[in-house]
Order: C-alpha cells, then sequence, then structure tokens
C-alpha cells in the first residue's frame, strides 16, 4: 500500500504494512503514530497541539498514539501462551524425573482413564489461567495507561477458546519434555520469533510464506491479531471471525492430540511396570534341579 499526501505542512507515511504511520513536523521534531488497521483508524494529535509541544517532547508515547499501544497487548497475549508452555513443560519434567521409569503418566490408582487426566489437568489450568488473564489484559493495560475499548462480554468470548487453545496445545508439547531445563530454553529461544511472525511487530508481508504457515501452528498468532483488533480498535467478534473460529478449531484439535498422547504415556507406563513385575517374578522363580 502505497500513499502520501500533505497536511499543514506535515508528512504521512505509510510504513509497510504493519498498520503505523508517523507523522513528523520539522518545526518541532515532534513524531506521533497512530493505527490503521483495515477499517479501522486512530486519530492522531492536532496540529495546534503538535505546534506547541517542546522539541524534546514524544507525542507518540501517550495511551492512543505511540508504539506501546499495539505492542505491549501483543506481549501480554503471547506471555499467557509462553508461561502456559513454561508451566506444564516443568510440571511434565519433574513428574518424568521422579518417576522410577521416566514416565509421564505414573501407574496409580488416581490416574485411570484418558479423559479424566486430561480433563481434571486442563481444568485446573484453566481456573488459574482465567485469573491470570484478567490480571494480564485489564488490569497490566490500565496501570500503564493504555487503551483499552474493548467491550467485556467480546474480549471474554474471544480469550475463552484462546486459554483453551493454549492449555491443550501446551500439553501436548509437554511429551517432549523429559528434563525441567529444557522447558526453560525453549520458552527463551520461541518468544521472540513467534512476536515477529504474528505479523504484529513486523509487516506480514515481509514475512516468508513457510513462516507464515508455521506461525498457523501456535494459538498466539491468531491470538495476538484478534485482541489487538478487539482491545485497541474496537472491533467486535465478527470483525475477528477468522481467528475467533480458528482458535476454537486449534483448541479442538489440540485436544484431541493431547488426549492421544495421554492415551499413549498411560500404555507406556504400564508396560514399563509390567515388564518389571514380569522380571521380578522371574528373579525369584525357584530354578528347576
Amino acid at each position: 500500500m502505497k500513499a502520501s499526501c500533505r497536511i499543514y505542512n506535515y508528512h504521512i507515511g505509510i510504513i509497510g504494512s504493519c498498520g503505523t504511520q508517523c507523522v513528523k513536523s520539522d518545526r518541532s521534531r515532534v513524531s506521533t503514530h497512530f493505527l490503521l488497521y483495515n477499517r479501522y483508524t486512530y486519530p492522531f494529535t492536532p496540529y495546534h497541539q503538535l505546534l506547541h509541544s517542546s522539541s524534546t517532547e514524544s507525542i507518540g508515547s501517550t495511551q492512543i498514539n505511540g508504539f506501546a499501544g499495539f505492542l505491549i497487548p501483543a506481549v501480554l497475549m503471547l506471555i499467557i501462551q509462553q508461561t502456559l508452555l513454561l508451566g506444564i513443560g516443568l510440571s511434565a519434567g519433574t513428574a518424568r524425573e521422579t518417576n522410577r521409569f521416566r514416565d509421564l503418566v505414573p501407574l496409580s490408582r488416581h490416574y485411570h482413564g484418558t479423559l479424566r487426566i486430561v480433563l481434571g489437568k486442563s481444568l485446573t489450568y484453566f481456573m488459574i489461567y482465567v485469573i491470570m488473564s484478567v490480571y494480564m489484559l485489564c488490569l497490566v493495560p490500565k496501570m500503564f495507561s493504555l487503551v483499552q475499548i474493548a467491550q467485556a462480554g467480546t474480549l471474554f468470548a474471544f480469550v475463552l477458546p484462546y486459554i483453551l487453545a493454549c492449555i491443550f496445545f501446551a500439553m501436548t508439547c509437554s511429551i517432549f519434555i523429559h528434563h525441567r531445563e529444557a522447558c526453560m530454553m525453549i520458552y527463551v529461544f520461541t518468544s521472540v520469533p513467534l512476536l515477529f511472525i504474528s505479523g504484529i511487530s513486523w509487516p506480514g508481508s515481509a514475512i516468508p510464506e513457510f513462516w507464515k504457515v508455521v506461525s498457523w501452528i501456535f494459538p498466539s498468532t491468531f491470538g495476538i491479531n484478534g485482541f489487538v483488533r478487539i482491545n485497541n480498535m474496537g472491533a467486535t467478534l465478527p470483525d475477528v471471525a477468522t481467528e475467533y473460529h480458528t482458535l476454537w478449531l486449534q483448541a479442538g484439535i489440540y485436544f484431541l492430540t493431547t488426549c492421544i498422547v495421554y492415551r499413549r504415556q498411560i500404555t507406556l507406563s504400564r508396560t514399563h511396570v509390567y515388564a518389571r513385575l514380569k522380571e521380578i517374578k522371574n528373579r525369584h522363580k525357584p530354578k528347576e534341579v
């Protein structure tokens, strides 16, 4: 998208496709930003306010304008996914390290039934992260005076499938964690790339097709884009229908994969225990003369 115009001796340039426009003044060296995303446009600072601003003041740091206005909400949504990966990964690593056979699911009377295990764990994570989401998405922006124009019902309806998708995604990935330290390395080395390939901090048109397809695996890609439009631009659920439906689809797919991998882990646990019992039985079996 290319456009150029001249308003009150100001040059307006559209940078890439990330939706950020910058208004610059040669006389006062003041810059401001506003978001342009689909049909939603943020008003920029009026001309007379720019003229009366000091030469060192940055209007881009206000709650409506500026880089933080759309980047911090994206980071907050990514934190929800990454902390779930970290927490569930630590739990899985601890379970394997404390298990004699290094199995994820121990064989005991409390771990019978795949659905009982998956639903019990996911319900616990969900109750915790409902509170965490209220803190991250409502209280933190309020403390830092960031823009919040989302409707409460729309925000809750959108965050619900996002939390579920992140929970089941993290539970599916936890089968690859055999040590507690591994999930910390994954957390560190995936956070920044996931933020870039989401299309918020980096123009979506500049992302190669391969990495776009890779980004569809993670719930954060659709969660970030949908939340920024709802929270910063006042979008409703029909406006983010693609992201909303995709999150429900991911939640369903990752729920099935979680059930499959946990069923596999239960089977392996039983196999290891029965093999050990058979070995002990053979060891104490009296030898024939």
